[in-house]
């Protein structure tokens, strides 16, 4: 029964220690990011925490640039038939 208990607290300190060193290493990531530029920080969030592949980030890329383009667009039309019912 000791060896049990032994074994089982063994355990239980390697998967607290591997856990603890895991957040450390998460905390240095993130400071790490932090430093890069947004453009930069995304695709390396991506890629190495969100664990896309090289194809999947700039397909997704692609379509929130997409995206931001025709919201951009649909914007400045507003504005412009706004500014036109106006005057």
């Amino acid at each position: 029964m000791e060896e049990i208990e032994e074994l089982a607290y063994t355990q239980y300190a390697s998967e607290k220690q591997e856990t603890e060193a895991a957040e450390y290493l998460y905390e240095i990531v993130r400071k790490l990011l932090d430093k890069l530029p947004d453009a930069e920080r995304t695709v390396m969030t991506l890629y190495y925490l969100g664990e896309m592949t090289t194809k999947e980030i700039s397909k997704f890329l692609h379509d929130i640039s997409f995206l931001r383009r025709s919201l951009y667009f649909h914007n400045i039309t507003e504005v412009a038939i706004g500014t036109s019912l106006v005057k």
